[in-house]
């Protein structure tokens, strides 16, 4: 079922927000019948809920185009930065793989919100050690692994900690 599922994840992440809404609250709800919270569920099971499988699924899309192994059109999309950011007191030292950021050129980024361009952001703020990674599977093993480390740390807003749809990165992602 979960393969199924996954296999529309690009097209579930650029619905509305109130559509996901109504899609994410599908998951809580099946595991309050069976006794369990989202938490419980993720870190004992492996069952993440909605909003950071999307995020994986996503990132991992931009990795694969960033290594080249998707379609030429479809890498082409998400071109490396020509012109990375060098790190500064402000700006922390970020990968060597940056994608290059529509945000920066657009008179319009609000219609970059709730797209996978918006994601780019996020994929941009990675650790060296996650991007380093040339197998995509194991790149988004990465991905969990830091979604399971805030929900351990007690973070409140784990499940958001690889999302461009809320506010609050302004780090690297380790």
């Amino acid at each position: 079922v979960w393969s199924y599922a996954e296999y529309f994840m690009v097209c579930i992440y650029h619905i509305s927000a109130t559509e996901l809404t109504r899609i994410d609250a599908l998951q809580p709800r099946f595991l309050s019948d069976i006794g369990l919270d989202e938490k419980r569920a993720f870190l004992e099971f492996s069952c993440a809920p909605l909003n950071p499988r999307l995020d994986i699924a996503i990132l991992g899309l931009l990795h694969k185009c960033n290594l080249g192994r998707c379609h030429p059109s479809l890498s082409s999309s998400f071109p490396r930065d020509p012109i990375p950011r060098t790190p500064s007191a402000i700006f922390p030292p970020l990968h060597d793989m940056q994608l290059f950021d529509l945000h920066h050129f657009t008179h319009f980024p609000s219609l970059l919100h709730n797209s996978i361009f918006d994601q780019i952001r996020i994929y941009n703020l990675l650790a060296q050690s996650i991007v380093a990674r040339s197998d995509v599977h194991q790149f988004q093993s990465e991905l969990s692994a830091v979604v399971r480390k805030q929900c351990l740390l007690g973070n409140p807003n784990w499940m958001y900690c690889l999302s461009c749809r809320h506010v609050g990165h302004v780090y690297t992602i380790s």
